[in-house]
């Protein structure tokens, strides 16, 4: 079949190697980013310069990693973490690209990380940089009473060195450990990035805390739910509990990590361009 011709531009974006590989599995791409007839853009952690760009000459389409929504940004369409049900918006949350960029691993391992097993030999991790979750600080300083916490990010480090953020160096770094403190900078629905998935990938612990609704994609047997306790001591008496029953900790490492065993619909890159092919190249229910 003869693929479409696509032009599209790029502003304000971390990385555009996401949209040009799986586009071009139905698309004969041109890549102008001067004069695109679809412009995919970002928010402001990478830049304004899509303001440049009328929504008179272009179609243009948000995707953002952070905790943003749509309606705040000049656009016709929008990929975000949000359950939004209108047909100009997707979703496409960060962690159902990991298996995208995490190179070092095959699409399928992580329906199948439950059965690996690494030696926990530490106890837990922290990676962070980002100061602003007062609910994530106070669980470090707190559960560092118990057990040293490791902090191998720039925030509260205690390693002597900050690891690279490298997807594979990161992920090498953290197999080791029996927990991953994996909370996410501010809580949403929806709002779930790769922090629970690094976890997941090296079959250790997340300790997650930030979307309401993060048992609709994932196996809530999978990960200690940080957001279902009252305070943080009756969070960390449960990771005390776990960590010293042996039982218990494998009970959770043999789960399945999403709900059911079945990839979220958002994790099946055909269904992006579905979406993609029937509503945004044809410039239908655009967002005005």
């Amino acid at each position: 079949m003869q693929k479409k011709p696509l032009k599209i531009g790029f502003a304000d974006v971390c990385t555009s190697e996401f949209y040009e590989t799986i586009l071009s599995q139905r698309y004969e791409l041109t890549i102008d980013n001067e004069n695109p007839d679809f412009l995919f853009f970002g928010d402001e952690n990478f830049g304004t310069r899509n303001l440049q760009y009328s929504k008179d000459k272009c179609i243009k389409i948000f995707h953002t990693g952070e905790n943003r929504r749509p309606e705040n940004y000049d656009c016709h369409y929008a990929m975000t973490f949000d359950h939004n049900p209108n047909p100009w918006h997707y979703r496409l949350p960060g962690w159902a690209l990991v298996p995208f960029f995490y190179k070092k691993y095959d699409f399928t391992h992580i329906f199948n990380a439950h059965t690996i097993k690494h030696e926990k030999t530490k106890f837990c991790v922290f990676i962070h940089r980002n100061p602003s979750n007062n609910i994530r600080n106070v669980v470090f300083h707190e559960l560092c009473k118990y057990k040293k916490v490791d902090s191998a990010g720039p925030l509260f480090n205690n390693i002597g060195h900050v690891i690279s953020p490298e997807y594979d160096a990161k992920l090498d770094f953290i197999k080791n450990y029996k927990f991953v403190l994996s909370f996410e900078n501010s809580p949403h629905p929806g709002y779930v990035t790769e922090k629970i998935m690094d976890g997941f990938y090296v079959n250790s612990v997340p300790i997650y805390w930030g979307s309401a609704t993060v048992d609709l994609d994932f196996n809530e047997n999978s990960f200690i739910n940080a957001g279902k306790f009252s305070n943080a001591k009756e969070l960390i008496d449960h990771i005390i509990s776990i960590d010293n029953n042996d039982e218990m900790y494998y009970n959770i490492t043999s789960q399945p990590k999403f709900r059911h065993n079945i990839a979220p619909s958002c994790m099946i890159y055909d269904n992006f361009l579905n979406w993609f092919d029937a509503i945004v190249f044809n410039k239908l229910y655009m967002r005005t």
